[in-house]
């Protein structure tokens, strides 16, 4: 009798054959890889599909068929090999990723380098986005920290004295650049979590204290030459800014490749909350924010604790971490629609103004976000 008759007639197995067999560890693979497993099943189905009809097609031509009898089918046939041709093109270009996987701010900001056909503006855009780059990672490693900040014992005071030397007259591109270091040097000392070591991972080489070819990158290419074009020593007229804004795009995608992790991670607008009281479930209402289109897909959480309304998050290995106040939505009354915004500096009346990602425009912030960010700084000291 072979293993398997065994296996189903338990009268002819050995007992320690049974208990061996009880021992033995399965695994279950989790979730995401669950998932990923499926969709990878249904990609190679639907190549598979189109690997037929081409093959088809081409036992038909050398059958001598005449073109008239192949006219469908050649028309489908070309169509699928174009877009299958162009897919595979585009899938390893930065562009790419970036306007299908990368979380909205940056994909939004991204696509819109080259809305405007004249050079020294897109070289303008460029320069900004440099900043506003460094901005959404900053509030998103804060907001790392202070999810992390329970369970350790290191002190936030020197990030909440530079936060609030830099709001009181304004964050410049230096300043960002300052804080997501002194941020991701903190956050190197959060061993478990994987969202802080994939964070400060893309800030250092190894273990040592030598920056990254990225965080050089940023401060070189983002900072040096923002302040160059703010004091008038960069490119000036056109044809020298087609010549700067093609280099500058170069290094614009390798700090993006730096950064490919967070396209990973999964960030989202709670639009509303309701309590399930058949499942004790919390009911989330979600805007995912993936790619650079505007049009945000939708979808329902089912959670055991609840999330904040209108509040942006991070989900990753079943972790939540919210990023208030650190990036925050709000309504621009302005543009008259939702926006995310990043801080900005202080007014005069002891509040806070905040710029949008979306449209660039500034806005005071609400009374919840002003509170949430007065208690955090002076609880960091």
């Amino acid at each position: 009798m072979n293993a398997g008759a065994a296996l189903r007639n338990r009268r002819f197995l050995p007992m320690n054959c049974r208990t061996r067999v009880q021992e033995i560890d399965v695994p279950i693979a989790d979730s995401a890889l669950k998932e990923l497993v499926l969709e990878a099943s249904k990609a190679e189905l639907a190549l598979s599909r189109e690997l037929i009809r081409a093959k088809s097609l081409k036992h038909q031509v050398f059958e001598g068929l005449g073109f008239e009898k192949l006219a469908d089918s050649y028309d489908q046939v070309l169509f699928s090999v174009k877009t299958l041709e162009n897919a595979l093109e585009q899938k390893d270009k930065i562009s790419y990723k970036v306007a299908h996987q990368y979380p909205f701010p940056i994909a939004y900001l991204y696509r819109n380098l080259y809305t405007d056909r004249e050079w020294t503006a897109i070289y303008g855009r460029q320069m900004k986005f440099g900043e506003q780059l460094l901005s959404f990672l900053v509030g998103v490693g804060l907001s790392l920290l202070a999810n992390c900040r329970e369970k350790h014992s290191y002190s936030l005071s020197d990030i909440a004295e530079q936060i609030r030397g830099a709001l009181s007259k304004g964050l410049s591109p230096g300043d960002w650049w300052s804080l997501l270091h002194s941020v991701c040097e903190r956050l190197r000392q959060v061993n478990d979590c994987q969202l802080a070591t994939e964070f400060s991972n893309a800030w250092y080489k190894g273990r040592g204290s030598k920056l990254s070819d990225f965080a050089n990158l940023t401060k070189e290419a983002f900072i040096q030459k923002l302040n160059d074009s703010k004091h008038h020593r960069g490119p000036s007229t056109s044809d020298e800014c087609k010549v700067a804004a093609k280099d500058h795009q170069i290094l614009i995608d390798e700090a993006l490749f730096s950064i490919e992790f967070i396209s990973q991670w999964k960030f989202f607008i709670c639009d509303d909350l309701k309590y399930n009281a058949l499942s004790k479930k919390f009911l989330c209402s979600i805007s995912l924010l993936m790619g650079d289109h505007p049009c945000f897909e939708q979808e329902i959480l089912s959670l055991n604790d609840p999330l904040s309304s209108n509040h942006m998050y991070i989900s990753s290995g079943g972790r939540m971490v919210s990023l208030s106040p650190f990036i925050s939505v709000s309504y621009n009354s302005g543009t008259k629609r939702k926006e995310i915004f990043s801080l900005d500096k202080r007014d005069k009346k002891g509040g806070y103004i905040l710029k949008s990602f979306d449209s660039g425009s500034s806005v005071s912030a609400d009374d919840e976000i002003k509170e949430t960010l007065n208690q955090w700084l002076e609880s960091e000291g």
